[in-house]
C-alpha cells in the first residue's frame, strides 16, 4: 500500500484535508505523518475472518476482503451525514464496489487506483488467489469498473485492460508508481559480490520458479540472492538445494535496507508472468542497476531492450539463462545499460509524481461539479 501513502502525504502537503480509511495492520504506517495531524484523520477497521469452515479450503482472505467492504459503505454512509465529501478514493480491488455503490447513490466523485486486474492474472496462469476470492475480485471489478468516475491505472497495459473491459476511455487515466530518489540511488563505493538479484513477492505470478530453472544454463561459478517471503518460499528454497548455481535465500528485507542489496548487484532479474507496472524494475533502475525484465504488462514501459536492460519472453528459462549469461559477460555494456537505466527511474521521481497526482485529483473534483451543474 505504498502507492497510497505517497498519495495521502502528497494530499496533504497541497493542503487537502484527509481521512484514510484502512485497518489495524496499515494504520503504524501513517502515525509517521505526525504534522499532519490538524488535516490527517485516520480511521481503522477490524478485519473478521472465517478460519477454514470447508475442510482445505481457506476462506481467510476473502471474508476479511468482504467484512472491510461492508464496513467501509457503512462508515461513508456515517461521515456523509456529518460532512460533505468532496472526492472518494480507493485502492483496494474490493473496496471500490463499495466506493462506487455509495459514490454513485450520493452523488460524489469517486476514483480507483487500479494496481492490478484479475482478468490479467487468470489469463496469464498466473493467478495466487484461490476460487472464492478470484470470484470476488471479478464482481467488485466488474462493477467498479463500469461505475467509479475516474479510473488511474498503474501502466499504460492496464489503462488498456480496464477500457477493453469496460471502463470508459474519457474517464481513465495513467499514472505509474513513483521511486524515491533519495531512498533508492547509487554509491559507487558498494563492492558488486551480487551477480543476480531478485527481489519482490514469492508466488507464483511472479516467476521466481523459472528464474531458478534459468540457472541451469548459466556458468556454475555465478551466485543469485533472493529477496522476499510468500507462500511459495519453501518449495523455491528446497529445489535450490539441487541446482548447480550459488542460490541464497535472504527473506523478507526492511523497504529501507532494500538499496544496500540492490547496490551491490550487478543484474536485477524481473522474472514475472504477470505484472501490471512493476515497481521493483524502477527500484533497481534508480540504484543504477540494470534489469532482464519479461516482456509482459507494464515492464516494457520501463526498460528499453538493449539500452536501459533487456526484454525477454516470460515463462522460458532457456532464454532467460542465456540473456543473463550475455548480460554479465559484457562489462562495457553493463556500465552503459546501468547509466541510462538510472535516467529512466528519474523520469518517475516521486517530486513529479506528488504534483501530478495532486492536478489529477483537483481535476477530478472539478469536472464533477460541472458535469452536475449542467444536469441543472
Amino acid at each position: 500500500m505504498r502507492r497510497a501513502r505517497e498519495e495521502v502525504k502528497a494530499l496533504l502537503n497541497a493542503g487537502h484535508r484527509v481521512l484514510v480509511i484502512t485497518d489495524f495492520k496499515h494504520k503504524r504506517y501513517l502515525n509517521s505523518f505526525k504534522e499532519f495531524k490538524n488535516n490527517l484523520y485516520i480511521i481503522p477497521l477490524k478485519l473478521l475472518y472465517l478460519h477454514k469452515p470447508i475442510p482445505k479450503v481457506s476462506l481467510r482472505k476473502v471474508s476479511s476482503e468482504l467484512s472491510f467492504t461492508i464496513q467501509c459503505y457503512n462508515l461513508l454512509k456515517t461521515l456523509n451525514k456529518k460532512e460533505p465529501i468532496d472526492l472518494i478514493i480507493s485502492h483496494l480491488s474490493t473496496a471500490c464496489y463499495a466506493v462506487a455503490r455509495f459514490a454513485k447513490k450520493n452523488k460524489i466523485p469517486s476514483a480507483w487506483v487500479i494496481q492490478e486486474l484479475i482478468n490479467d492474472r487468470i489469463a496469464s496462469f498466473s493467478n495466487p488467489y484461490n476460487w472464492f476470492t478470484t470470484q470476488l475480485y471479478k464482481h467488485s471489478t466488474k462493477y467498479a469498473l463500469s461505475n467509479i468516475h475516474y479510473l488511474i491505472a498503474n501502466s499504460s497495459y492496464i489503462k488498456k485492460l480496464a477500457i477493453m473491459e469496460g471502463a470508459k476511455v474519457e474517464n481513465t487515466f495513467v499514472k505509474h508508481n513513483s521511486i524515491d530518489t533519495k531512498l533508492f540511488h547509487p554509491d559507487k563505493d558498494n563492492i558488486k559480490d551480487i551477480d543476480i538479484l531478485y527481489f519482490g513477492r514469492l508466488s507464483i505470478e511472479k516467476g521466481v520458479n523459472v528464474l531458478l530453472e534459468a540457472s541451469k544454463y548459466l556458468s556454475k561459478n555465478r551466485n543469485i540472492l533472493i529477496i522476499g517471503d510468500g507462500y511459495l518460499y519453501k518449495n523455491l528454497e528446497h529445489k535450490a538445494k539441487y541446482l548447480h548455481c550459488n542460490i541464497k535465500f535472504q527473506g523478507w528485507v526492511d523497504h529501507k535496507l532494500l538499496p544496500q542489496f540492490i547496490r551491490r548487484a550487478k543484474l536485477v532479474v524481473v522474472p514475472s508472468l504477470s505484472e501490471p507496472q512493476g515497481v521493483v524494475v524502477l527500484e533497481a533502475m534508480a540504484c543504477g542497476v540494470p534489469v532482464i525484465g519479461t516482456n509482459i504488462g507494464g515492464i516494457p514501459e520501463m526498460i528499453k531492450h538493449n539500452e536501459n536492460g533487456w526484454l525477454v519472453k516470460p515463462n522460458n528459462p532457456n532464454v532467460l539463462g542465456k540473456m543473463i549469461e550475455k548480460a554479465l559477460s559484457d562489462d562495457k555494456k553493463l556500465i552503459l545499460a546501468s547509466q541510462a537505466a538510472q535516467k529512466t527511474a528519474e523520469s518517475f521521481s516521486i517530486n513529479r509524481f506528488n504534483c501530478d497526482i495532486v492536478d489529477l485529483y483537483d481535476s477530478f473534483i472539478e469536472k464533477f461539479k460541472s458535469q452536475e451543474e449542467n444536469k441543472k
